[in-house]
């Protein structure tokens, strides 16, 4: 299985320069850069850089993959049904929009402050939504968000999942069926809010690293909203399986 994920700039984003992270060996939060033109070197204070660009990772992990793109390349064996999961949650046909659920998803990571997660899916969300602005008003207050009042009260019970899932109330559900949420929405929600927990801690519980700003994720958000989160050939390979190949 193919985990990389494509459209990520290398660490860190400087053209004309290759780059070597040493603090993986030796312990020193610092980069050695040489420039391909010159061939001279100069070093870095990782101190300087974002603070999750500097995240030295708790295990040693492929360089220049970050966040769970990392993990995945790390661990092919866990990567295939953590993506697998990903897809159908996310992507497949389902009882909410592609961009709800995204949605859920990056308002779940937003909660655990997971940088990574919460861009990615932001991306995501943004792509299928074609506006980014409204995922930030989401992150910031989804109350006032300009969504319908059923997906507000099914982030209501996703915000709940991530506290814990003993938190979930039957007012809050009750309220979302009263604004027309099914059993199958309710349940999906949970889901979703509940596993983003699960990938947020894997991506933060080994320290990976995540670039700074919404420009580097863009193209990978566009991307997954296309695709999916399985690879093009595993997707053929289902859809002939199913018969729904075209």
């Amino acid at each position: 299985m193919d985990c990389s994920l494509p459209h990520f700039p290398s660490f860190p984003s400087n053209s004309g320069c290759c780059v070597k992270c040493k603090f993986r060996a030796n312990r020193r939060r610092v980069l050695t850069i040489r420039h391909k033109s010159s061939g001279s070197c100069v070093e870095r204070n990782l101190l300087s850089l974002p603070a999750t660009e500097t995240t030295m990772p708790h295990i040693e992990l492929p360089e220049n993959l970050p966040g769970i793109s990392g993990l995945l390349a790390f661990r092919p064996e866990t990567a295939a049904p953590l993506m697998q999961l990903a897809d159908v949650l996310l992507h497949h046909a389902g009882s909410l929009s592609q961009g709800e659920r995204e949605l859920i998803a990056t308002y779940v990571s937003s909660l655990n402050d997971c940088h990574f997660c919460q861009s990615s899916h932001g991306a995501t969300a943004a792509a299928h939504f074609g506006n980014e602005q409204l995922i930030l008003d989401v992150q910031r207050d989804f109350d006032s968000a300009n969504i319908s009042p059923k997906l507000k009260a099914l982030l209501t019970i996703a915000g709940q999942v991530q506290k814990s899932g003993k938190n979930v109330t039957t007012e809050a559900v009750d309220r979302a069926r009263t604004l027309g949420a099914t059993d199958v929405q309710i349940h999906d929600t949970v889901l979703i809010a509940a596993a983003f927990c699960m990938y947020n801690r894997y991506v933060d519980g080994l320290a990976t690293w995540a670039p700074q700003g919404p420009e580097a994720y863009r193209a990978r958000g566009v991307h997954l909203a296309t695709y999916g989160y399985v690879p093009t050939s595993e997707r053929v390979s289902e859809a002939k399986a199913t018969g729904n190949a075209a």
